[in-house]
């Protein structure tokens, strides 16, 4: 894991682009939990910026 020096945008967006979640990596923070319990069954897209470039991941959701 790996801390920045800065704080970090991450958001999530479900399969029609709506963004369903915005918070940012504080300083020296290393996890972020994203509780998923009220969002629906889908594919959401995970996206971290920062000054060096951006990680984009695909998460698939499945609600009980």
């Amino acid at each position: 894991p790996r801390s920045y020096a800065k704080s970090l945008p991450v958001k999530m967006v479900d399969a029609f682009g709506r963004e369903v979640y915005n918070a940012s990596f504080n300083i020296g923070e290393q996890k972020k939990t994203v509780k998923t319990h009220e969002f629906a069954s889908g594919v959401y897209i995970i996206q971290i910026k920062s000054a060096t470039g951006e990680v984009v991941r695909k998460k698939v959701i499945i609600s009980n």
